[in-house]
């Protein structure tokens, strides 16, 4: 989990740890895991990635996903990945 910390740290944001995902918790009403999910499919990972770097299930990280998509309005990873960087400049401004 450290690890994982440690990249939500340096990307993105370069702020202090978790950073983002506790920015899209707040905009969004994510959960912890729900936010983490969102900022590593902004960076790029794909769900086989997410759910080994975490530790759970393909069907898990698809749940999220589910969740994340309808809590922010989105449908698409693409739109997802605008969000996440929207709120980035947003929180930044």
């Amino acid at each position: 989990m450290a690890a994982l910390e440690a990249r939500l740290d340096t990307s993105l944001t370069g702020q202090g740890r978790l950073d983002l995902a506790a920015q899209l918790r707040q905009r969004y009403r994510l959960t912890l895991q729900e936010a983490r999910v969102a900022v590593l499919v902004a960076n790029g990972y794909r769900a086989k990635e997410i759910a080994a770097t975490l530790g759970v299930s393909i069907f898990t990280i698809r749940a999220h996903l589910r969740a994340i998509f309808f809590k922010t309005g989105t449908r698409r990873q693409a739109a997802l990945v605008r969000a996440v960087l929207t709120t980035t400049r947003t929180r930044r401004s």
